[in-house]
């Protein structure tokens, strides 16, 4: 169990449980791309990719890849869903 507490962007505050290591780097994940992507969107632009440059040391479990990936993955599939709704309002329900 990771013990530390970890800024949610998607709550304005701190996650008050302990969270566990894969948690961590799955939220890292979602950090690394809603931040990302959000620098893009306040410009009024509409991402269309998304590119990830990883460092980590040779002894890092793939897991732990894997579940930093995922969180990235959570953060765009979201963010994909979101552009479609608000194009479907933008064209009146098309």
């Amino acid at each position: 169990m990771h013990h530390t507490l970890s800024n949610s962007i998607d709550h304005p505050s701190y996650i008050k449980r302990k969270l566990t290591l894969e948690e961590n780097l799955k939220f890292y994940g979602r950090w690394a791309a809603a931040c990302t992507c959000g620098d893009v969107l306040a410009m009024g632009a509409t991402p269309k990719g998304f590119s990830l440059d990883l460092s980590a040391p040779l002894e890092t479990e793939v897991s732990d890849i894997e579940a930093i990936m995922e969180g990235v993955q959570q953060t765009l599939t979201s963010l994909l869903l979101s552009l479609v709704m608000i194009r479907q309002l933008h064209m009146g329900g098309q």
